[in-house]
């Protein structure tokens, strides 16, 4: 209910400041006050402490929520009279000195509760009645049949961020869960079998660049000629919320799926089906059970009979919704049960680093942004989006800046032409059966932000304690060999950050702090994992008082030695990643002319994106353990288009500016501590010598800054002829592995490798 002049009031104004009161300045402050009709008395003595009150009362229309006019007889849903459309409503307006007079009135008279929303607008609530938190539960003793296939598309979220499998198999529903190949593995191992099927699909959809759109369309083809619908749930949603009188609570039964196919089931002409964004319905307010021709997203009940597919990058669920609107189809967007997940690019894994890219300045969406209007631009144009007359572009689709994202747009789904016009068709003789089975089992509330609420987690971690105590008991009873294997058992299956990352550097603390410190940052690498690698104590000095929270390390001077000393540092077989401190970015190629062998153009072929660091990292070891190799690195060429595709095993560079190894401690016999010019040449003939390949990846690279000052080589001089020096060594001792070639940047030779050498 909006203010007006029936409900609104003023405490201690004087005659000309309520003359000169404006709704919308900030010269004052406004108390939104809703009173609860439930107890009578204390309206009355509210009204006799502040005799000058105004107060209305919202009287609900008929059928205000729709479910009569929709048929909507499956799960009860009523939140009319309910909540605070219920209450009276007044509006307080007060200057900031008489605040706390206000409210000493309100604390000795009534039971209230107050909500600071802004430094001028509060909440206060008076004899608001308990609210009945819990878990909604069946009672009956089997599931009821969910029809169509439950699929979850998930993306690096083989952890804690993959929620929705772990709901699903917390409440025994039958599932499926897609990913892609390099990640099979991950997944392989984390996820649980008992209710879930793991799909591979047949490429690493990632690689096109296009989002979560190519594997949401692998889904859709899948299941194309077995079923009419399939269900498409994002792979962080945390639970489902039924809203009922005015309070949202979760739910776990298959209730949650079978509502909205039992409803769909008694109409043609629907389109997409949903369930609605938990924060997107608040509580104690009405709601149609059921919005018509919306945006449909995140838990899908999606057709595989039409042509109709994901098609965009950014916004594809949006733009799937508007195509079936446009194509005469009726979306449903449910609002009886919710799904509650994280707003979009705030969990890792997902589209948070690839398309969001939150590290880099929320650039991922200003990108999203800008390509929502010029997509609905040129759909408009081509006719495919069609508005209603006399509505534009700038109608359709609005900059709405919110809380948590500046770069925020809405599409305006009431503007399209066939909003009004869309609806569902009811068939002939449909038979319409539904038993209501749902309890609130109020033993298990959920976490809303209520004293009850910590009150249940004070409990949950009394009991989480006890629990712990228990393990800690039943550890002590182990004998050290039992202890021994199962300490080995957790190393083993440490697989999403079994690396740390080494910096050698030197005189460098600003290059280190402004280059390879931003772009970890950037990736989000936990810091603990990053050990820097200094030269005596004045380096430590230094580094230690700008990277506090990193690892710093005193080792010893000059390249060749702190290599050994870091090898020495860490265990034998310990997965290392060594980058200088000068590293700006590690991208990747997007595009392969195999992919496009027709059609590709040179423009295409130098694009590029910056990798997901820790996936990459992660990757680059499991290939190293199934290759049986120790060592992996990144194409030196820094031009997309002179770069190949892929990852070879042959003898190729592996680049001393960043590459992964597991410790090996191999001995270098040409570089030495006078002159280790070309050590990372050597060393990639090394490890090719011991283990029969190196591993390369082709499409990958990085960006430095060769010249900057200081630096752990800082002290050689005549570097060329150093260079020159080690090359002929090099050719002397490894001439099976390459050959001297004229090196005219540096006017003089240069030791190439051949890449098809054999030990």
């Amino acid at each position: 209910m909006s203010e007006n002049k029936n409900n609104r009031w003023f405490y201690k104004f004087t005659e000309k400041n309520i003359l000169d009161y404006k709704v919308k300045e900030k010269d004052h402050i406004k108390i939104v006050t809703r009173l609860n009709p439930n107890f009578p008395q204390k309206i009355k003595l509210f009204q006799q402490l502040f005799p000058n009150c105004k107060m209305t009362k919202y009287e609900p229309e008929k059928d205000k929520e729709k479910t009569i006019k929709y048929n909507w007889d499956l799960t009860p849903y009523n939140n009319v009279g309910i909540g605070d459309s219920y209450n009276f409503i007044s509006f307080i307006i007060i200057h900031e000195e008489y605040l706390n007079e206000l409210f000493d009135i309100i604390k000795n008279n009534f039971n209230y509760t107050i909500k600071k929303n802004s430094k001028f607008n509060y909440t206060l609530k008076i004899e608001t009645e308990k609210i009945e938190r819990g878990i909604w539960k069946s009672n009956r003793s089997f599931n009821l049949t969910i029809k169509f296939p439950i699929a979850i598309l998930s993306f690096g979220r083989y952890n804690d961020y993959g929620r929705t499998h772990k709901l699903l198999t917390k409440l025994k529903i039958q599932h499926y869960l897609f990913v892609e190949p390099f990640e099979y593995e991950f997944y392989h191992k984390w996820y649980s079998n008992e209710y879930c099927e793991l799909i591979k699909a047949n490429e690493d959809l990632h690689l096109k660049n296009m989002g979560s759109t190519p594997m949401r369309n692998y889904i859709l083809n899948y299941f194309k000629n077995s079923y009419e619908r399939v269900w498409m749930l994002d792979d962080n949603i945390k639970c489902y919320k039924r809203l009922y009188r005015g309070v949202k609570n979760e739910i776990q039964d298959t209730e949650i799926f079978t509502s909205i196919e039992n409803y769909i089931s008694r109409y043609d002409n629907v389109g997409i089906a949903s369930h609605n964004f938990n924060p997107a319905v608040r509580e104690g307010g009405c709601r149609n059970v059921i919005c018509k021709n919306s945006k449909c997203y995140s838990s899908l009940l999606i057709p595989t009979f039409t042509d109709i597919q994901f098609n965009h990058k950014h916004q594809e669920d949006n733009f799937i919704s508007i195509e079936y609107i446009c194509k005469g189809y009726t979306n449903l967007c449910f609002n009886h049960i919710l799904y509650d997940k994280n707003t979009s690019g705030k969990d890792g894994g997902g589209n948070t680093k690839f398309i969001y890219k939150k590290e880099q300045g929320d650039i991922g969406r200003k990108e999203r942004f800008d390509y929502s209007f010029e997509t609905a631009e040129k759909l408009i144009n081509l006719g495919e989006i069609k508005l209603k007359e006399e509505k534009t572009l700038n109608n359709f689709i609005l900059h709405k800046p919110s809380k948590d994202e500046f770069w925020h747009c809405e599409f305006q789904y009431q503007f399209l032409e066939n909003f009004d016009k869309n609806d569902v068709i009811l068939k002939e003789n449909v038979k319409t059966e539904y038993k209501y089975s749902l309890y609130l089992d109020k033993k298990q509330q959920t976490k809303e932000e209520t004293e009850e609420q910590t009150e249940e987690e004070t409990e949950e971690e009394t009991e989480e304690e006890t629990e712990k105590e228990t393990e800690e008991e039943d550890l002590m009873k182990l004998s050290k060999e039992e202890l021994i294997n199962i300490i080995k058992k957790l190393r083993s299956s440490n697989e999403e950050h079994p690396y740390k990352i080494v910096i050698p550097s030197y005189d460098r603390v600003e290059t280190l702090k402004n280059k390879t410190l931003k772009m970890l940052e950037r990736q989000g690498i936990d810091k603990k994992l990053i050990y820097i690698f200094v030269a005596n104590d004045e380096e430590y000095k230094k580094y230690k008082s700008e990277f506090n929270d990193y690892n710093i390390v005193k080792g010893v001077i000059g390249l060749l030695q702190q290599i050994k000393f870091i090898e020495n540092y860490f265990n034998e077989g310990d997965y290392l990643v060594r980058i200088e401190d000068d590293i700006e970015s590690i991208f990747k190629k997007i595009h392969s002319k195999k992919d496009y062998p027709n059609k590709i153009t040179r423009k295409q072929l130098s694009e590029t994106e910056e990798i997901n660091l820790n996936q990459f990292i992660i990757n680059g070891f499991r290939l190293l353990k199934e290759h049986k190799l120790n060592l992996f690195g990144i194409n030196k060429t820094q031009n997309a288009f002179m770069m190949g595709d892929g990852y070879s095993t042959d003898l190729r560079l592996i680049e001393g500016c960043f590459n992964g190894f597991i410790n090996k401690r191999y001995d270098l016999i040409v570089c030495n501590d006078d002159n280790y010019t070309l050590e990372d040449l050597e060393r990639t003939i090394v490890y090719f010598k011991n283990d029969g390949g190196v591993l390369r990846f082709n499409d990958i690279s990085y960006i430095t800054m060769y010249k900057a000052e200081g630096g752990i080589s800082s002290n050689i001089e005549n570097r060329n002829l150093k260079i020159n020096e080690n090359t002929k060594k090099l050719n002397d001792i490894y001439s099976k592995y390459g050959n001297i070639k004229p090196n005219k940047r540096q006017n003089g030779e240069w030791f190439e490798l051949n890449r098809f050498a054999k030990n």
